[in-house]
């Protein structure tokens, strides 16, 4: 059987996944499940009772999503300026807000501009639409966190750009972009009539946001601007499946980009009605799986912090999200350290799978149980003395 192009990136298992595959995990410092980071038993009977709403029994569609479900979130997201409702889309993920986007602002062939390091799903996202993604720099400084490199940027823009990526707090580093970064990006992609599309799934938890970093790009961008978050982050509901796209745009191009974006959506009409009239009451859980999160958060922070303190390690300067970013000395790969780790039952993402450019990082994640993260990285400073005293 042929199958299209677009899946080119089918391959065989990678040499971290087959020896995954031959282990007995016993630390997992991946963990970024949060349905099994935390035990969320006591929100059971209220997150169940919300899907039993009657009107879930009539078909109802709405191109942007429920009516009275983004006027909803118009009020509760704290939206600088605020927002109307007719400048939300509802998706079931904000992985199909992306395919949206990318439908919406690119023909096949054009290209959309993406920070490294960062998550790598944008790849695969943009290959199914026939999109093709072009890094820029993002360069870090200790003590402050990861710039913006535009001189990257200006150095990638081609005809064929349409639009640029940041991801706020990014995900691994948990860096944020400061207003002047904003600012100046902002010039930049309206001179080059570029659309911005902002990541903000991670924006309820800036847990060590410097005054310079806004919380949201939201009123900060001139020209056409996506916001996006969801279920999965905010309220610890990945499995319930619905994300929201702020859009804005000038006011001479918002009608149209309206009914173009009023077009995809009844295309496609992917929200869950049930899911959609839950929200309202699912939000009045949010305070405290907020803080349960963020409670976590800074315990682990606080954790790294001490165990690498006298080490050859170092944790990397981040504002929030969920995952922390370690210097390790380059004394052996990463694949090889993370082979190391493996065979004592320590999961850890090497910095590879998220474009560093170059070696020495390893990625936890900061939801992993403070026991478990203080076993694995005992044993990843147990690996590297071994491999010390070698040299």
């Amino acid at each position: 059987m042929r199958l299209s192009k677009r899946l080119v990136w089918q391959a065989e298992n990678n040499s971290w996944t087959e020896m995954l595959a031959n282990t007995q995990i016993t630390h997992d410092l991946t963990l970024s499940n949060p349905t099994e980071a935390f035990d969320l038993s006591g929100y059971q009977e209220d997150i169940l009772a919300a899907l039993s709403h009657p009107e879930a029994l009539l078909y109802n569609p709405s191109p942007l999503g429920l009516l009275k479900t983004r006027e909803f979130l118009a009020e509760v997201l704290e939206i600088p300026g605020g927002i109307s409702p007719c400048q939300i889309l509802l998706t079931t993920s904000t992985s199909e807000a992306y395919s949206l986007l990318f439908k919406l602002l690119c023909d096949p062939g054009d290209e959309v501009l993406v920070p490294v390091p960062s998550y790598p799903l944008f790849e695969y996202l943009a290959k199914l639409e026939n999109v093709r993604i072009v890094p820029y720099r993002l360069e870090y400084t200790h003590g402050k966190g990861y710039d913006i490199d535009f001189s990257s940027i200006e150095k990638s823009i081609s005809p064929k750009t349409k639009a640029l990526v940041y991801v706020h707090p990014n995900n691994p580093t948990g860096t944020g972009a400061s207003l002047q970064e904003i600012a100046t990006l902002n010039s930049l992609t309206t001179s080059s009539s570029l659309a911005i599309i902002v990541d903000e799934v991670f924006s309820d938890y800036w847990v060590r946001r410097p005054s310079s970093i806004p919380s949201s790009w939201w009123g900060l961008v001139d020209g056409p601007l996506f916001v996006l978050g969801g279920l999965s982050k905010s309220l610890l509901l990945p499995q319930m499946k619905l994300a929201w796209t702020l859009f804005h745009a000038p006011s001479t191009d918002l009608p149209a980009l309206t009914k173009a974006i009023e077009l995809l959506g009844d295309t496609y009409l992917s929200p869950s009605l049930p899911i959609q009239l839950a929200l309202p009451s699912w939000w009045k859980l949010k305070p405290g799986l907020t803080s349960m999160v963020i409670k976590r958060l800074n315990e682990n922070l606080a954790l790294l912090h001490s165990l690498l303190e006298n080490s050859p390690c170092r944790v990397q300067t981040s504002h929030g999200g969920w995952s922390a970013v370690i210097e390790i000395p380059r004394i052996l790969s990463e694949e090889d350290i993370t082979h190391h780790l493996g065979k004592r039952g320590v999961k850890i993402y090497p910095g590879y799978f998220f474009d560093f450019e170059n070696e020495g990082h390893l990625v936890v994640s900061l939801l992993t149980p403070p026991a478990s993260l203080k076993s694995g990285i005992s044993i990843l400073l147990e690996v590297l003395e071994e491999e010390i005293s070698k040299t």
